[in-house]
């Protein structure tokens, strides 16, 4: 699963796996700026458990579809959840 951002700073969008692709670790993979020059590590790590839970639940997802086909998951409530997380 693609986890599509978009850096602060210069406004373009990526694929956030390349911000964990050196040179630019921690930092946009476009202009360069760091996401945080204090926490660099921190973000580093964030980034990767974001999208080892996005690659967790597609997978859970389509096991759920594969397996329970008459179980149906309500995604709205859990992406505004997501949503309201993730915005700032």
């Amino acid at each position: 699963m693609e986890v599509a951002a978009w850096c602060g700073r210069c406004g373009q969008h990526f694929n956030l796996v390349e911000a964990l692709v050196p040179p630019h670790i921690g930092a946009c993979p476009r202009c360069g700026a760091p996401f945080s020059a204090s926490y660099t590590a921190v973000v580093v790590e964030a980034i990767r458990a974001l999208v080892v839970a996005a690659q967790a639940l597609d997978g859970a997802g389509h096991q759920l579809r594969d397996v329970a086909p008459r179980l149906h998951i309500d995604a709205t409530p859990l992406v505004a959840d997501l949503r309201a997380t993730l915005d700032h």
